[in-house]
This record gives structure tokens, C-alpha cells and sequence, in this order.
């Protein structure tokens, strides 16, 4: 596994599966500021690197900070793009699961907790279709 280093981004980035789901997480935010205009996506970029110190490479590893920007700058709206990365991101992990969860915390899920779930999802999805392969493999 790659590792760069802390000081150079300001945060461990790992390449490999937890980097190829950030990856993706990095693709839906993109597609849906790409989807507002080139220039409405490269303003957004700017404002969040520039007032926030939140580059757009950053972004999967900020979750958090990232939400709080767009709050700031988009109010309510924040909400709407909140919406579209996640779509987007849903379109990109490709996996087929459904949350138990009842209806009362569902309607209070934040785009943190969306992103910290279906990654969560996707890793399980992906290790079981790994051993699932070696298994039937090893038959």
C-alpha cells in the first residue's frame, strides 16, 4: 500500500481500496459542481481552497469540513448538492445493499454518515466478492 506523506497534504492518504472509494466519492462531488458549469465548478473549488484550506484533491478525507463549508457558503442549498453527490456516488459503487435502519434516523442521516455507510458497504461488498472468488477458486 502507498502512503504519502502527512506533511506534504496535511492528511495520510492511502492508495488501494480505501483510495479507490475516496476516488470515486472524488468523481461524484466533481460531476455534480461539472454539472452546475465549468466556471460555477471552478468558483466553488476556489472559495473552498481559498476561505476554507479545503483543496478539491482533500475533499474525500474532509468530509466533514467540506460539509460545513458548503453550508456556509450555499445555506439550505448545501443540501441539494449534498443530494447529487450522493446519487452520483451511488451510481459509481455499483453494489446492491439496503440499510435497516428505521425511518426516524433515515430522515436524520447526514452526508457524513451516507459517505461513512456506504463506504462501509462497498469495503464489505468488496472483501466478499474477494473471498467469494478465492473460494470457489480454490474448488
Amino acid at each position: 500500500m502507498l502512503r504519502l506523506d502527512k506533511a506534504q497534504t496535511g492528511n495520510e492518504v492511502t492508495v488501494g481500496a480505501e483510495g479507490s472509494f475516496f476516488k470515486m466519492l472524488e468523481e461524484a462531488i466533481d460531476e455534480a459542481f461539472s454539472s452546475l458549469g465549468e466556471s460555477a465548478r471552478d468558483a466553488i473549488y476556489f472559495h473552498l481552497e481559498k476561505s476554507f484550506g479545503i483543496r478539491n484533491s482533500e475533499i474525500p478525507y474532509r468530509i466533514d469540513d467540506f460539509s460545513n463549508a458548503l453550508e456556509k457558503i450555499f445555506g439550505l442549498g448545501a443540501r441539494h448538492l449534498e443530494i447529487m453527490f450522493m446519487k452520483n456516488l451511488y451510481a459509481k459503487v455499483k453494489i446492491d445493499y439496503q440499510w435497516d435502519l428505521p425511518e426516524s434516523i433515515d430522515s436524520e442521516l447526514t452526508f457524513a454518515e451516507y459517505i461513512r455507510l456506504v463506504k462501509q458497504n462497498w469495503e464489505q461488498e468488496e472483501n466478499g466478492g474477494s473471498q467469494r472468488g478465492a473460494q470457489e477458486h480454490l474448488r
